[in-house]
């Protein structure tokens, strides 16, 4: 494994890094790690930190057609979706929404390889 401090993924289990997968998999002592063939490897997937999704103008659309259609009462027949639209684009600042979106990992499309030779070093540089 190139970096052991990477967060990657196996399946869809995400870990942060080396130690972590070791700690969620119980391979926290070496004694742990020796019960594995000496050419033991798990493949993992690398990833990078990612906005979930940025949101622009069309992602509003249906938002002011439920508040439409829950404000009836008030608006009668009347087409008022692009005046309500206009108003909520005006009020907002789309760039500091989406800089604000929570970010997760996602893989990047990159493979690496964890090995049994990878789990003992960190477990031996781990160890107190």
């Amino acid at each position: 494994m190139k970096n052991t401090s990477e967060p990657f993924f196996v399946d869809d289990n995400f870990y942060t890094d080396l130690e972590d997968y070791m700690e969620q998999n119980d391979l926290a002592e070496v004694v742990d790690v020796n019960q594995f063939d000496d050419d033991w490897t798990q493949e993992i997937h690398l990833c990078r930190e990612e906005t979930i999704f940025e949101i622009d103008k069309g992602d509003f659309e249906g938002v002011v057609d439920d508040l439409v259609d829950g404000h009836e009462d008030r608006i009668g027949e009347r087409d008022v979706s692009e005046d309500i639209l206009a108003a909520i684009m005006g009020g907002l600042d789309l760039a500091k929404v989406n800089a604000a979106m929570p970010k997760l990992w996602y893989p990047n499309g990159e493979k690496d390889t964890i090995t049994k030779q990878d789990l003992l070093d960190n477990a031996s540089a781990t160890s107190y």
